[in-house]
């Protein structure tokens, strides 16, 4: 009872027999929760004799666009009933990402409707120093934070307006209901909202058939991780005349370790048994593609049908500085794209003559050609320029700009047999006891000594690492990252996309059993956007990944980047 001081006088000499119960006048019981937390009980606010029961478990699902920030906590009396408000405070963990929202909105302390069999939050009080989420609560049920997924939303979100402008597609399908081979183990596939690549996985006469949406206005080279049976992707039909001739170009460029991936198309590859034991198909757009981009984006307001296709091949040998993928693997457009476009457009300039003499040009397209070039290369002046360049890399090239190349434009398949452990060579072992009548010539122990074969399996079972979950903070200096964490899948964002193992959050220091090593998406500690920390002695790039064993008998990987110096390299650990 909420009562004025000013009024309390009057009521202790007017009305003497208005008090507090001897019961409402004690001292609140205060109960620790398991694992953090407490919850705070007036005696005026539960019969007398009753016991209040908490238990820590794992509780209902967490609801959908939420991510639950602890165990949930189930409440309930014995012997009585609640009578009144109590105080719960839980505490929440892990680093919540705000996307620019206040932090009340994002977290969220809820209970559990077992009859509608839903969530549902109340008005709660959140400690940004202490980490806790405090509310007055007047029923027993599951208790737990929540955090809002703002990060999933904005890509689900990202992806629905990006379908009705024409830059994302549907995710790819799986129609056929044949399961995928039994010689397979797993594939590692994600057809969730705003990847790169959209990918699901069946099977077909005894391959692997991975489907696959480039969810992209930009075209991508897929590099076979295995031999396939085929690689496939949607014609270009009913796509305009430009982008049709860039399809096709750049069927022609990629090697037949590699399948191009046309804007908004789906595609697929097969994908045999074989003797491989991981195999990693990574995708990733390059300045082949970009040009190929950049050439249907300029042409789309000329009349294609008096172009050659022809035309593609002399611009690329002429401007073969501006193509080429340089020897790190990494584009150089994917700094400065508007810049790629203009030192581009400044060599096409320079080779229309050339293509009208040739005939793959009239004049009418060249002048067109003319114009649209001498804008992107900044020959004329004014806002149209900023425009075109503009669009040019947001709608193209927009992977430069926002970091894809770094993001999960992959797929992995992994078979059931590991061909390690399997050494032909261990059966000479017995032929050893055909020699027990000459032990004393010491050339028979000398026989059992050649079995250095079975040494393949040598390399150490496991070894303790060490994480260093620092990047680099600009020239010289390094700062501790949010947590790394196994994935279980050799990519980046698995925390963004659905494959990271819960639970696994460690920052630096911190010791992990590594169990073998493959190659996966490239990780940095670095800013791939910016030469700042070029020259920093911490910076490391790496592809290599670890096998890692949790605690809990889990099994990851983590990026050798976020391991100390002294424990990467591999350490004679076997293939993954």
């Amino acid at each position: 009872m909420r009562i004025q001081w000013g009024l309390l006088t009057v009521l202790a000499v007017a009305a003497p027999l208005v008090m507090a119960s001897p019961a409402s006048a004690r001292k609140p019981i205060t109960y620790k929760v398991p694992s953090g937390g407490r919850l705070v009980v007036p005696h005026s606010s539960i019969t007398d004799g009753a016991k209040v029961v908490i238990r820590r478990a794992k509780g209902p699902a967490a609801p959908a666009g939420q991510t639950a920030l602890g165990r949930p906590v189930q409440l309930r009396v014995a012997h009585g009933r609640l009578v009144g408000p109590v105080t719960l405070v839980l505490p929440y963990r892990g680093t919540i990402k705000t996307y620019g929202m206040p932090l009340n909105r994002t977290v969220a302390l809820s209970y559990y409707d077992g009859k509608d069999k839903v969530w549902r939050t109340v008005d709660a009080k959140v400690n940004r120093k202490r980490h806790e989420i405090r509310a007055r609560i007047t029923h027993f049920s599951w208790w737990n934070p929540f955090s809002w997924d703002w990060g999933s939303i904005i890509l689900r979100l990202d992806q629905r307006v990006g379908e009705l402008r024409g830059a994302r597609t549907a995710p790819a399908k799986c129609e056929s209901g044949v399961p995928v081979p039994s010689w397979v183990a797993d594939t590692i596939t994600n057809n969730g909202a705003d990847l790169q690549l959209r990918t699901c996985a069946e099977g077909q006469d005894d391959n692997v058939v991975i489907q696959i949406v480039n969810n992209r206005p930009y075209g991508m080279v897929l590099r076979y991780g295995a031999p396939v049976k085929w690689g496939w992707h949607q014609p270009a039909d009913g796509d305009s005349a430009a982008q049709w001739v860039a399809t096709s170009v750049m069927d022609q460029i990629v090697t037949g370790d590699e399948l191009y991936l046309p804007p908004l198309k789906a595609a697929s590859v097969g994908i045999p048994k074989g003797s491989w034991f991981f195999a990693q198909f990574q995708a990733a757009p390059n300045e082949q593609t970009a040009f190929a981009d950049f050439m249907a984006f300029i042409m789309d307001e000329l009349d294609t049908r008096l172009i050659r296709p022809q035309m593609f091949g002399k611009i690329a040998s002429e401007c073969s500085e501006q193509i080429k993928p340089t020897k790190t693997g990494m584009p150089t457009v994917q700094k400065d794209p508007t810049g790629w476009a203009k030192a581009l457009s400044k060599c096409v300039l320079r080779v229309l003559p050339e293509l009208l003499d040739a005939g793959y040009l009239d004049k009418v397209s060249v002048g067109n050609l003319t114009r649209i070039t001498e804008v992107m290369s900044g020959v004329s002046k004014g806002a149209e320029i900023g425009a075109l360049l503009g669009r040019f890399a947001d709608t193209v090239i927009g992977w430069g700009a926002f970091g894809d190349m770094s993001g999960n434009a992959s797929f992995s398949v992994r078979p059931k047999a590991d061909p390690i452990p399997s050494t032909p060579n261990t059966p000479t072992t017995p032929t050893t006891p055909t020699t027990p009548t000459t032990p004393t010539t010491p050339t028979t122990p000398t026989t059992p000594t050649t079995p250095t074969t079975p040494t393949t399996p040598t390399p150490p079972a496991t070894r303790t690492i060490v994480v260093d979950n620092r990047v680099t903070n600009g020239g010289s200096q390094m700062r501790e990252d949010t947590p790394a964490y196994l994935s279980n899948a050799m990519r980046n964002f698995c925390k963004r996309d659905g494959c990271a193992l819960a639970g696994t959050d460690m920052g630096s220091g911190a010791q992990i059993t590594a169990e073998c090593t493959a190659i996966g998406n490239r990780t940095t500690n670095g800013q791939d956007n910016s030469s700042i920390d070029d020259g920093n002695p911490g910076l490391y790039t790496s592809t290599r990944w670890y096998g890692i064993r949790w605690g809990d008998g889990r099994f990851g990987y983590i990026s050798e980047v976020w391991i100390r110096s002294d424990f990467r390299g591999g350490l004679g650990l076997r293939g993954c």
